[in-house]
């Protein structure tokens, strides 16, 4: 997965606080310690969905903009 932070970080109107991408850390018991990435404009978060625990968390001010797509490939 591709997820492609578009506002975040900044001191303006774009300002967003919460909505980290949080991964979970321990695959036995993934609610239980978790990762997280903040927004922030610009950054780009490349990661395997498969088989990964992902959420994303509450945002508490602003909007969090993203722009998010899968890379697809076979083989050949």
């Amino acid at each position: 997965m591709v997820h492609v932070f578009l506002n975040g970080g900044g001191k303006d109107d774009q300002e967003v606080h919460g909505g980290a991408t949080r991964f979970g850390i321990d695959f036995e018991n993934p609610k239980v310690d978790k990762l997280g990435v903040d927004p922030k404009q610009g950054s780009v978060l490349i990661f395997q969905q498969r088989n990964m625990y992902h959420e994303g968390a509450e945002v508490h001010k602003g909007i969090k903009y993203t722009l998010r797509t899968n890379i697809m490939y076979q083989r050949v």
